[in-house]
């Protein structure tokens, strides 16, 4: 199960980073998931100040640029490993693989499910705050034009929910930010893209 840690769910509140989660199917059947977070330094500090710096970002994740700390992690599985349908824990998510015909393979995130999940928190860090109307008005203020970017590529995407890029080797989707606030903003169920690992000039040798 690939995960995406909650506690770092507390730090994209705030509208002092940049996330991208990139998802790809590699020739051996496995799947390397890379997170890049680029956290606000004075924010990274404050979070430090609490204690709670370990969660947001391991030390040996951890990386300093300029006035931002950049927060990169990485894991492997094969695609055996991951269950085949996306979801939701109290730990994070879970990307799902599922085999489909002609050797495609099938990456699923849910990204509905984490819009959901992502609002709860947004009421919840407004919920006590006083006024409340405009603690909220800050924070969708803060994040009006922020998304969080997810990538899913390999040897060529054949269909993606998403945007194919040219090349055709990565799909994207970027979860608006706005949509935690505006229920009319649309979100799909599920970002995924029908990929293939291998592409070989002869594709009865090959698949």
């Amino acid at each position: 199960m690939v995960r995406f840690v909650w506690a770092g769910m507390l730090m994209l509140l705030t509208g002092c980073f940049e996330a991208e989660l990139a998802h790809h199917v590699n020739e051996d059947r496995s799947l390397t998931r890379r997170t890049a977070l680029a956290i606000d330094s004075r924010f990274y500090d404050l979070v430090d100040w609490t204690g709670q710096a370990a969660a947001l970002c391991p030390s040996d994740a951890r990386v300093e640029e300029n006035d931002r700390v950049i927060c990169r992690t990485e894991a492997v599985l094969p695609l055996s490993a991951l269950p085949s349908r996306p979801g939701l824990t109290d730990e994070g998510l879970a990307v799902s693989a599922r085999e489909m015909a002609g050797g495609l393979v099938r990456i699923s995130i849910p990204v509905g499910a984490i819009r959901a999940r992502m609002a709860e928190q947004v009421e919840e860090q407004v919920s006590g705050a006083a006024p409340k109307g405009l603690t909220m008005a800050l924070m969708q203020g803060s994040m009006a034009d922020r998304t969080i970017q997810f990538t899913i590529s390999g040897a060529k995407v054949q269909a993606s929910t998403g945007t194919i890029l040219p090349g055709a080797g990565v799909a994207e989707y970027h979860l608006p930010m706005a949509a935690l606030f505006d229920p009319t903003v649309e979100v799909p169920e599920t970002f995924s893209a029908d990929v293939k690992p291998k592409v070989c000039a002869n594709s009865f040798i090959c698949d």
